[in-house]
């Protein structure tokens, strides 16, 4: 199956907005509904965005050769996914740290650098950069 770099950006973007949209709102009632304290709760949110801001500022810089922008998200997707499926491990607040800080961690790049890999396209193939991203508002 050959899928076309603009269905790809657009399917990118939002698989990304989607599961965010799901995260954010749910994500503290479900913590809520393993037993944990409104207190705890917040320090796991507050780590998750101190995450997300070192991984943006960390990370997706790094990445500065084109050529390596898909292998990049490839490898922070396939990252994210591990730390996602780390979460029914243990519901031990140390455990739910660690995972929490490394799923912002991993997760928080995905969009600069699909941002990158959009402006190196837009450069390589004529493509419409505002319809591609039309798709990661819609799933919000």
């Amino acid at each position: 199956m050959v899928l076309h770099s603009t269905r790809w950006l657009a399917l990118s973007y939002f698989t990304y907005f989607f599961s965010y949209g799901i995260f954010l709102p749910f994500w503290s009632v479900w913590l809520k509904g393993i037993g944990l304290s409104p207190e705890t709760i917040g320090v796991l949110l507050g780590a998750g965005l101190v995450a997300r801001f070192l991984g943006s500022l960390l990370i997706a810089p790094r990445v500065s050769d084109p050529s390596l922008l898909i292998k990049a998200v490839r490898i922070l997707a396939l990252l994210t996914l591990v730390f996602v499926a780390c979460f029914w491990v243990s519901h031990q607040f140390a455990w739910l740290m660690v995972v929490m800080v490394g799923f912002n961690l991993f997760f928080s790049p995905l969009v600069p650098l699909t941002d990158a890999l959009a402006n190196t396209w837009q450069k390589q193939i004529t493509m419409d950069y505002g319809r591609v991203r039309l798709w990661d508002r819609s799933p919000l």
